[in-house]
């Protein structure tokens, strides 16, 4: 379906209608041209480098969230990590957050985890939530975030596989998700859990667990040791919900 989608819009851009659009937008409402024209060119050109294009943007409307999200979008597939850092911590400051910038507090975690800063993880999920604190969007940014909340702020009693199933569950239904995504992840877990009584041992939360990390970072050695091949499997979780 959404590969249909973008077919039909590659189609239209292609007919030259979406820029004549854009340049009818532009003398009514210049911001909604930027956008337009900014969309229709990283469908025409997805892996070029359209980070200038956004800086521009921005510095042209500072306070649009719209274009904010694109611009630290772009800035973190060109690696400009400050930039993107910068443009986020603007958006949080303009009380223009929702569930879905969660990919942002992500994509900025897996740059400071690469880099050991674990300080600034859990400051950045702090100052992300705190801005959506009183909104149904907070509980959902939270279910997204649970790997990192269950990493970074560790409860007394909540290390073990079964524990970390039983939290997120709630927190997921709490949360104003819809009753698919709902279904969906109360699957996985119940997968999990099956895994985890048929087969003792698995690693399925080493992103949590110190005890499992380190026995999946001994087993990763040992097979490489032994020259042996092998390869792992990754079961879902709740930053798709």
């Amino acid at each position: 379906m959404l590969w249909a989608a973008r077919k039909l819009a590659l189609r239209a851009i292609g007919s030259g209608v979406v820029s004549l659009a854009a340049k009818a937008i532009a003398r009514m409402d210049r911001r909604r041209a930027l956008l337009l024209e900014g969309m229709v060119s990283q469908l025409r050109r997805r892996n070029d480098d359209h980070s200038g294009f956004w800086a521009e943007a921005a510095g042209l409307y500072p306070d649009d969230s719209s274009i904010l999200r694109m611009r630290i979008h772009s800035a973190l597939r060109s690696g400009d990590v400050k930039a993107a850092e910068a443009q986020f911590a603007r958006l949080i400051a303009l009380r223009g957050t929702r569930a879905d910038d969660s990919r942002f507090v992500i994509g900025l975690t897996n740059v400071d985890l690469h880099n050991n800063r674990a300080g600034r993880i859990r400051s950045r999920v702090r100052c992300f939530l705190a801005s959506l604190h009183g909104s149904p969007e907070y509980r959902i940014a939270s279910v997204r975030l649970s790997r990192l909340i269950f990493a970074h702020f560790p409860r007394a009693g909540t290390r073990s596989g079964s524990a970390i199933r039983s939290q997120f569950l709630r927190m997921t239904d709490r949360s104003q998700l819809r009753s698919e995504p709902k279904r969906l992840l109360h699957r996985v877990a119940a997968c999990e859990a099956r895994i985890e009584e048929r087969y003792p041992g698995s690693l399925l939360d080493t992103d949590v667990s110190i005890a499992q990390c380190r026995a999946f970072v001994a087993l990763v050695r040992n097979r490489i040791f032994a020259q042996r091949p092998f390869s792992f499997v990754r079961l879902g979780d709740g930053e798709a919900a």
